[in-house]
Parts: C-alpha cells; structure tokens; sequence
C-alpha cells in the first residue's frame, strides 16, 4: 500500500492515473498541467482574447504527446488556422522521427546513461505552488468541473488572493552512487563497446608487428661475417 497521495485523475480506460500527486493537489504533474492548459484555452474563449499556442519543448515522447494534444485541440476550438496547425503537425512528425533514431542508436551503442537516484527512480517535481499564477487563473478556480462553469463559478465568488507562500527549505537530491562494475554472463554475446576495444587492441598489436625489424638475416650478410679475418695478437 502506498504512503503517499496519488493523482485522481481518470483515464478514458477507467483506470486512476496512480503516479504521485504534488503537494497539496489532487494530481501528478503531468495532469495538474493539463488541467492548467485547458483552463487557460476556456478562459481565452470566454473573454474573446486571441490564444497563444504555447508547445513544451520537443525533447521526450511526452512532451510530443502534449503538443499534439495541444495543436488539436486549439484547431477544434477554432483558435488556430488548420493550415498553420498542419504545419506543426508535420514538424512534430519530423521531430518524432529523429528522436526515435537517436534513440535505437543510443540502446545499439549500448550507452547506459544512469540518471536515477539511490532507488532507481528518477527525480520529479514535487510542488507547484504557484500553478494559478503560471496559467493567470482565479486563485479558487476548481480543477474537477467543466472549465467553463469553474471560470463562472470563480468569477461569481472572487476569493482573496492568498499570501505567497513561504519556501520550504528542501535538501537537494543525493548525488548518485558511483556506479558498480556489472557482473557479466561469461556466455553472453560481446557487446559492441567490447568489440570494438577488441578491434583497436588487434589493430595496436598489427601497427607494433609491422615496426619490429625482422629477426632473419640474409645470406649476404652470412658470407660478410664469415669472410672476416681477425686481428692478429
């Protein structure tokens, strides 16, 4: 059993989202900001503002996730020219694609970069105390309704804006342990990192043959040695 909150949020398969929720929120990180996201599209369409498209950076499958997400559903509101989103629609794919081919390539190459912590877990933000800020919403808007009835309902019973709040002094992650040597299956097939330490080793010991002077001595050089007479006493 967990020791911790969990995110609430419901996937379209039924099934609760599980990940661990921030401080003080009903949701992960990754929901909690979808909800922020949301919020903001409804808010811009009530008050008749023009809506900025703001896209995550496209550096791992998740972040591609949410701006396709985000593309769509800005065109399904009719807050982005079709046109225009189709253009981003197929840089995301190009993206995408690189992205996997960078990806075997890393796995192919056998490069092992560890950055989890003691546990094997990665770091993740905890907290997001400024979340109403970051989006411009009401301070009491509610995340589980309808965006647009959480923005009437926000409207109609303004709330005092709270007090910052005050920072948490944290400690900062472990440093990771040094990593141990693995104990390798003495059947296993070599890995590409050991095949090729194998080929320049082989290749080491082919440049210092060929340098070596050759150990035989021509014939020519016999009959000089034998036709030398000694020094008389």
């Amino acid at each position: 059993m967990t020791q911790y909150p969990t995110c609430t949020h419901i996937k379209e398969d039924g099934t609760y989202c599980g990940s661990p929720a921030l401080v003080n929120r009903r949701y992960c990180f990754f929901h909690l900001n979808f909800r922020g996201r949301r919020l903001r599209r409804a808010q811009a369409r009530r008050h008749n503002q023009p809506y900025r498209l703001q896209l995550p950076a496209l550096e791992n499958l998740h972040a591609i996730q949410v701006a396709i997400g985000e593309i769509l559903e800005a065109m399904a509101d009719g807050q982005l020219d079709p046109k225009a989103g189709g253009i981003m629609l197929y840089g995301i794919q190009q993206a995408t694609t690189v992205m996997l081919k960078i990806q075997d390539a890393a796995e192919y190459a056998d490069d092992e970069d560890d950055d989890d912590n003691e546990e094997g877990q990665p770091h993740r933000v905890r907290e997001f105390p400024a979340f109403e800020q970051h989006y411009g919403l009401p301070p009491n808007v509610s995340l589980e309704a309808d965006p647009d009835l959480a923005l009437q309902h926000a409207e109609d019973n303004p709330a005092a804006v709270p007090e910052p709040p005050v920072p948490i002094a944290t400690t900062p992650p472990p440093i990771p342990a040094a990593r141990t040597q693995k104990k390798r299956d003495p059947n296993a097939e070599p890995t590409f990192h050991e095949l090729k330490r194998q080929l320049q080793y082989m290749e080491e010991i082919s440049r210092h043959d060929a340098r070596k002077p050759s150990a035989s001595v021509t014939a020519d050089e016999i009959d000089e040695e034998d036709c030398e007479v000694p020094d008389s006493a």
